[in-house]
């Protein structure tokens, strides 16, 4: 059982770099936890750098920290927010057919950006460190791809006297021309 093991796995690690990706660059749209544009480009075989520049709804646990009284409230926040994120990641195909390649994503990135709460007009800014995992669906025979993935972190919601820590999270399905 060991050695059919190892002999798959060579087999996959010797085969990986022949289903190297057939585009270099994908632009589209993003939607889900996040909506707005996505870009997306190799710089190396099976690595890509990914951004959005996109919108949406935040709906977490944080916790509140304010300077001046010193205090720390824990509860949940209902927010919108506009950000830039962009992640780098390892991209390899874990399937490849006449019609569809399949490949498979892990990687981590930043998001930076802007928020606010539905009750209150106070502005917030943001940033956060995120990981992403996913799976992309390369279409062969047209010059489109379809994607989907997760992306848990750790959000910072600030201002200047108080700041919000939090799971951030987004969840968001892609579909992009490729060129």
């Amino acid at each position: 059982m060991k050695r059919i093991l190892l002999l798959i796995s060579m087999a996959f690690i010797a085969t990986s770099s022949l289903f190297a990706q057939d585009y270099n660059q994908s632009f589209g749209l993003v939607a889900g936890s996040l909506n707005g544009l996505s870009y997306k480009k190799f710089v190396k075989d099976n690595v890509a750098i990914q951004t959005d520049l996109a919108f949406g709804l935040l709906a977490t646990r944080f916790t509140e920290y304010d300077y001046y009284s010193g205090y720390s409230v824990s509860g949940e926040g209902h927010l919108w927010n506009f950000q830039l994120q962009p992640n780098l990641y390892y991209q390899n195909n874990v399937l490849n057919g006449n019609n569809l390649n399949i490949g498979a994503f892990i990687g981590g990135g930043v998001s930076l950006g802007y928020a606010q709460g539905f009750y209150n007009d106070l502005p917030l800014g943001k940033w956060g460190i995120n990981a992403i995992a996913g799976i992309e669906f390369i279409l062969n025979k047209t010059p489109l791809t379809i994607g989907l993935d997760f992306r848990p972190g750790y959000g910072m919601l600030f201002t200047s006297n108080q700041s919000l820590h939090m799971f951030d999270w987004a969840l968001a399905a892609s579909v992009r021309y490729c060129f």
